[in-house]
């Protein structure tokens, strides 16, 4: 499933977002598997770092988080101003929208699966956002330290069982 994302992503087209995913739709609903046993979650955006502003879609996948150094801790952003059927659900019915934030040095983008939030918990409780946004504070100058401390936080967080689902966590800092 994922070779074929990646072939996807790798033929093009992802100057536009929203058409990436409306093309990527198209070939898994050709796919003729029933969409109640396959489909993806996706999101895809396009970093201009000559303007730095970041273009994005998404197909049902979790909204990323945008984490500003001058905004307090109860104001980190949800990327969710874009709505989109996940990938391989219906041909049909799929719209995907795009927006474009302005970024700014400092800023911190945080891409994740659902399977870091939803992790659960000795007690059962999920992972969640709220200790996503914490694992990001204080914010590190070393990225490759921060994202240890989130799987740290998420090992002691299930007390160390295996994870469920896959755990896939991308961080960009805007320099």
């Amino acid at each position: 499933l994922m070779a074929v994302v990646r072939t996807l992503a790798h033929a093009g087209g992802l100057e536009q977002p929203d058409a990436w995913l409306a093309k990527a739709n198209t070939h898994f609903c050709a796919a003729g598997i029933k969409p109640l046993d396959f489909f993806v979650t996706a999101f895809a955006g396009v970093y201009d770092p000559a303007t730095l502003s970041f273009t994005y879609s998404s197909a049902g996948h979790p909204a990323p988080r945008l984490l500003r150094p001058d905004l307090p801790r109860s104001q980190r952003h949800l990327l969710d101003g874009v709505l989109g059927l996940a990938l391989g659900l219906d041909e049909s019915e799929a719209k995907y929208e795009t927006a474009t934030i302005q970024l700014k040095a400092g800023d911190t983008l945080v891409l994740y699966t659902d399977g870091i939030v939803d992790a659960p918990g000795t007690t059962g409780s999920p992972f969640g956002l709220k200790r996503l946004d914490q694992a990001f504070l204080p914010p590190e100058p070393d990225i490759a330290r921060q994202v240890a401390k989130v799987f740290e936080l998420l090992r002691l967080h299930s007390g160390g069982r295996q994870p469920e689902d896959d755990q896939t966590l991308v961080v960009v800092r805007v320099h």
